[in-house]
């Protein structure tokens, strides 16, 4: 799990950008060089299961997103996509 510090320190950081979609926060990972980065989707679901939020990340490979992603996780459920593949779903704990 990468710890709390370590993303408030390294990618929690919303990034201004005039042609991103409203709504969509971006999250980068400073876990490499922009070269080898890809783009993924976490986006928080409300209470019937549509969309609330999006937040994108910007991370080496699918185990780091996987571990960002993890962090929204707090009384409502998380989609970790890929482009139009879904990686992983986490079910927040009632």
């Amino acid at each position: 799990m990468v710890p709390r510090e370590t993303i408030e320190r390294h990618a929690i950081t919303v990034i201004p950008e005039p042609d991103r979609r409203p709504g969509i926060d971006v999250v980068r990972s400073d876990f490499g060089g922009d070269a080898n980065m890809a783009e993924y989707r976490a986006y928080i679901m409300d209470k019937d299961g549509l969309i609330s939020r999006a937040i994108g990340l910007v991370c080496p490979d699918d185990e780091t997103a996987l571990e960002y992603a993890k962090q929204f996780v707090e009384g409502h459920d998380v989609e970790l996509w890929q482009h139009d593949c879904r990686i992983a779903t986490f079910k927040h704990k009632t």
